[in-house]
């Protein structure tokens, strides 16, 4: 197996209109299950948050549409309910590599629909999407790739830089 750091960057397409609404709802319940929210309260908050996401009407030209598929970029809940939709996923994709004793990443950051991470070469990067993968519904798609020398993430441009003393930096 190659021993070089590998970075991985990944971007998930068109996060908002691709989450449906009862995949989204599982993974708030998932999350409130986890915060130890009394029953009550979880079963409220699942309720509205299906409300508004199903209930979210626009007007364009005197006409009026209800967003049927997704979730609207719009309503002031998406960011917050596509957060815990990722945070889900991205935390049963951590818990895949564990039961399967594989290697998780060195570092691992997100924000929304954009991750980078830092593997210990190539093969463990590739667990990693294949993780991704395995959790992701089918209608969230996304792309990646893998290197070994740079990574963008965000606005800013990773790479590695061996030093003299053997250190990556």
């Amino acid at each position: 197996m190659d021993s070089k750091y590998a970075f991985l960057q990944a971007d998930v397409e068109a996060l908002y209109p691709s989450i449906r609404i009862e995949d989204g709802l599982n993974s708030l319940n998932q999350t409130l299950l986890n915060s130890n929210i009394e029953t009550n309260l979880r079963v409220l908050i699942i309720r509205l948050t299906k409300w508004v996401l199903t209930n979210n009407y626009m007007e364009f030209n005197n006409q009026k549409y209800l967003q049927i598929n997704g979730t609207a970029i719009g309503t002031p809940l998406a960011v917050t309910y596509a957060g815990l939709f990722m945070a889900d996923i991205e935390t049963r994709a951590l818990n895949k590599l564990k039961i399967k004793k594989l290697p998780e990443p060195i570092l691992y950051k997100r924000l929304m629909d954009d991750l980078a991470s830092i593997h210990i070469n190539k093969d463990h990067a590739k667990y990693f999407i294949e993780a991704l993968q395995n959790v992701f519904p089918e209608q969230i798609k996304f792309t990646y790739e893998i290197s070994e020398n740079t990574c963008v993430f965000l606005d800013l441009i990773l790479y590695k830089n061996k030093q003299k003393n053997g250190n990556i930096n």
